[in-house]
């Protein structure tokens, strides 16, 4: 209300109509600004509301004037804009050079690609070296520990090492086990060490 109301310019004005009346010219200025249709009014806000209306109307024409004003400076920068960068895009092409033609044209001899001792073996191409396929991890079984225990000669228990990295999830502090087999003969330097036994979280830390 204090945009549309200046007390110390129309307070006598608002101050003579009732309740009702200012209520009314409330609602009328609202519905005016949403350009919704205004209603029948009593003589003495339809009086008050044509001042209101006309100052709205001029807010309005400033508001359109000052918008059109930035679009057309917008549009002034983005003109600018665009002959800038189509200048730079002709300065460069004047400065890019034509490579000169070949004199002599390439051609291709009919038995490329090469065939003999240069041909590399199938699955490589030229430039590049064979590599190793990562070999995967396959946890043994009970047997296979124990058969290889027995080969070794130790005393590491085959059940007890399947136990304790079954449990695990077969890793080695917190990587994958690569090999059990290193796994086994660091059980065995360990029970070398320690007859009495050892903690299998001590000998599970060791690197394999």
């Amino acid at each position: 209300m204090a945009r549309y109301y200046d007390i110390c310019e129309q307070g006598d004005v608002l101050l003579a109509l009732s309740d009702k009346e200012l209520g009314a010219l409330l609602r009328a200025v609202i519905q005016y600004r949403r350009g919704l249709p205004v209603g029948e009014l009593p003589y003495n806000v339809r009086c008050v509301f044509a001042g209101e209306k006309t100052r709205i109307d001029s807010d309005a024409a400033h508001r359109r004037q000052v918008s059109e004003s930035r679009r057309s400076a917008i549009r002034q920068r983005w003109d600018r804009s665009n002959e800038y960068n189509s200048i730079q895009m002709n300065t460069n092409v004047n400065k890019c050079k034509k490579l000169p033609p070949l004199s002599t044209p390439i051609t291709v001899p009919p038995d490329f690609p090469p065939t003999g001792e240069n041909t590399p073996p199938k699955g490589l191409s030229l430039g590049t070296s064979p590599r190793k396929a990562a070999k995967k991890f396959v946890k043994p079984s009970v047997t296979e520990v124990k058969s290889y225990c027995l080969e070794r000669g130790n005393s590491v228990n085959a059940e007890d090492f399947c136990n304790f990295y079954e449990a695990k999830g077969w890793v080695v502090g917190k990587a994958p086990m690569k090999d059990w087999k290193a796994a086994v003969r660091t059980w065995e330097s360990k029970s070398r060490q320690d007859s009495k036994g050892q903690d299998f979280r001590e000998i599970e830390r060791m690197p394999l």
